[in-house]
């Protein structure tokens, strides 16, 4: 993890977008562990996020601080990290205010590669991305390979983390362009076994620009 992020107990933590498959409860639930104090923001109200939220566990629901319909500047300039659903383009505003007040500014996959143990496959591509993910943590699964499938596709890894790992264990990663969008490339990331590309083609235009841009993020 990034080096002053590896202990997180006590550090002010925000959560930007809880949504509803999963991405936003893994990094709220995964933070409350860590000793972290969790905010969670998003624009959807109570009643939208109602059955994402019942999933939490009650302990969890009461710690966390909940900032549900609107977002407050005063949250982002507050918190020592942010932990941004994929969605959020990252010239955002208030993710730029964040940075600028000095926090870290990171997504569930980050957070997840930067402190697994576990061998990495990670798969992009404009398409066939999921079925190629799925069909190598099948054939891994049939290999009697410990295997965990997540990423773009299912749900959060991060619940994975802390648990006894077979020596041979992968974790089979779905990326999207949005996941790798702001993901840095440096030596704590540099642990994957497996790079796959399925294809580059056309899409995501309206999100990075062009498609030079799409393909260079891929």
């Amino acid at each position: 993890m990034r080096a002053g992020y590896r202990n997180l107990r006590g550090k002010r933590a925000l959560v930007m977008g809880f949504g509803r498959f999963g991405g936003g409860r893994g990094a709220a639930e995964y933070l409350l562990d860590q000793g972290a104090q969790v905010t969670v923001t998003d624009l959807s109200d109570v009643a939208s996020l109602e059955q994402s939220m019942a999933l939490l566990k009650d302990e969890h629901r009461a710690a966390i601080t909940w900032r549900l319909g609107s977002h407050d500047s005063a949250d982002f300039a507050a918190a020592d990290l942010v932990v941004a659903n994929p969605a959020v383009p990252a010239n955002n505003r208030y993710l730029a205010a964040a940075r600028e007040a000095g926090a870290w500014v990171t997504t569930d996959i980050e957070l997840f590669l930067r402190s697994t143990t576990m061998r990495l496959a990670l798969i992009t591509g404009t398409q066939g991305k999921s079925s190629t993910a799925k069909i190598l943590a099948g054939l891994l699964d049939a290999a009697g390979v410990e295997v965990h499938l997540g990423g773009n596709i299912g749900a959060s890894l991060l619940s994975t983390l802390g648990r006894d790992h077979a020596a041979n264990a992968v974790a089979v990663v779905e990326l999207s362009s949005y996941q790798l969008e702001g993901l840095p490339l440096d030596k704590d990331l540099a642990k994957a076994t497996t790079v796959g590309v399925t294809n580059l083609m056309e899409d995501h235009i309206d999100r990075h620009g062009s498609l030079e841009s799409y393909h260079a993020v891929k």
